[in-house]
């Protein structure tokens, strides 16, 4: 597929595990800063970050899963 579209000398790595590593980072980072980022922005702000990140980890979570 990487060739078709113009990529030759390209290696193609499965990086999900680091994906999931950082989302659940990002997750534990803004759960420990929750009063802050409410501060900063606002709760509905702060639930809607929070439920991004949920989301994206429930989407790659599934997808290891189907993959697996």
């Amino acid at each position: 597929m990487l060739e078709n579209a113009g990529f030759d000398d390209v290696i193609a790595e499965d990086q999900t595990n680091l994906f999931l590593k950082t989302l659940q980072m990002e997750l534990n980072a803004l759960e420990n800063k929750k009063v802050d980022f409410i501060d900063d922005f606002s709760e509905v702000d702060f639930f809607y970050a929070l439920d991004m990140t949920l989301n994206a980890f429930s989407v790659l979570n599934s997808v290891v899963k189907l993959s697996s």
